[in-house]
């Protein structure tokens, strides 16, 4: 697969001094906060907003052109940046997004990039509604010569795992492991480097999808900056960037050492369907699912369905109803007994009355 080229559609890039970061330990935006109140640059016009829908999120608007959020460090690195001090740690690096796909039909749809100074690593999300298939596609960059479109940003991309963007917020990470070897990928004089035995993971949901080696990879960096946006210009059908919708990024962060998240999911050994956490299946668990309908799936503990809480998570309940902890919720799931069908049929019947 071939990836456009994104340095076409970058804005001339332009010294900008780092700003002040949420803290020193990392650099983040996080929730319904506006990014450029909390440091970052919006490049292009077109801001986004604060939304309330599922987890806080803040809501990134697409608009004609690119439009994306960026702190970057000093051009070229020297090392001094706050931005550039988080890349350089010894015990490697995080870039973690949490983000919320809205179909709409675009080539790019999102683009999540971390640029070390001495490679650009990213991951591009897709729809299926424009010209890639759905899902979500790791990247990095490559010197002059070795792709189709040579330069920063060129055509590796790789498939990674078999994720739906559209169904929910996902967590997708990159993480560096910067190995032990002494020897570099490029001069030290030039602040930031890459030792020869670095590995890139990439990750979705806390699973490792890829890993690339840095051995592998000529250094095309010559900054160090973290993006979160889109990418692409007017390239919807007919050119009307106005048929694009939305995504929402609850999380971009970036901080010292590898940080993978746990996988996404209940805890081996927990009670599915014990939404609330009572240690039973029960008719509260059913209110409490009925209650967060629309939802982000993390509301509702136990849940083994990511996604927004929708027909799924009912039917997960249903399948668990009447287990408990003391019983044990990894054997075989029990026959429910007429006592809990009569049940399960008075739920569906009240969950169906108009309310007066």
């Amino acid at each position: 697969m071939t990836l456009p080229k994104y340095v076409a559609v970058l804005p001339a890039i332009f010294a900008l001094s780092i700003f002040v970061p949420a803290s020193q330990a990392d650099l983040l935006h996080e929730g319904d906060n506006d990014p450029v109140d909390e440091g970052w640059a919006l490049g292009n016009s077109t801001a986004g907003y604060a939304d309330y829908t599922g987890k806080p999120n803040w809501r990134h608007t697409y608009g004609s052109g690119s439009n994306f959020y960026r702190q970057i460090g000093s051009w070229p690195a020297s090392g001094n940046s706050a931005i550039e001090q988080l890349y350089e740690d010894p015990t490697g690096w995080t870039a973690t997004y949490e983000i919320h796909l809205l179909e709409a039909a675009h080539l790019h749809e999102a683009a999540f990039v971390a640029q070390d100074a001495t490679n650009h690593f990213y991951i591009t999300l897709f729809d299926g509604l424009g010209l890639y298939p759905k899902g979500a596609y790791a990247s990095w960059g490559k010197a002059a010569g070795e792709g189709i479109n040579d330069g920063v940003f060129a055509d590796t991309a790789v498939k990674i795992g078999n994720v739906d963007p559209t169904d929910g917020f996902h967590t997708y990470q990159i993480v560096l492991d910067p190995g032990t070897d002494t020897g570099f990928l490029t001069d030290e004089s030039q602040g930031l480097v890459g030792r020869q035995d670095d590995i890139i993971s990439y990750y979705i949901d806390g699973v490792k999808e890829l890993e690339v080696p840095r051995s592998d990879l000529n250094s095309t960096g010559d900054r160090a900056e973290m993006i979160f946006g889109r990418f692409g210009g007017a390239n919807n059908p007919g050119g009307n960037a106005a048929a694009s919708t939305d995504f929402l990024n609850a999380l971009t962060r970036l901080q010292p050492g590898m940080h993978p998240i746990d996988p996404i999911g209940p805890p081996s050994g927990s009670l599915i369907g014990d939404y609330n956490n009572s240690g039973t299946v029960d008719a509260a668990d059913y209110t409490l699912y009925r209650d967060s309908l629309g939802l982000d799936s993390s509301a509702l503990q136990n849940n083994d369905i990511a996604g927004n809480i929708d027909v799924p998570h009912y039917t997960q309940w249903a399948g668990n109803f009447n287990n408990t902890a003391s019983a044990g919720s990894s054997g075989a799931i029990p026959e429910p007994c007429s006592c809990v069908l009569v049940t399960l049929g008075l739920l569906a019947l009240l969950a169906h009355r108009p309310r007066q």
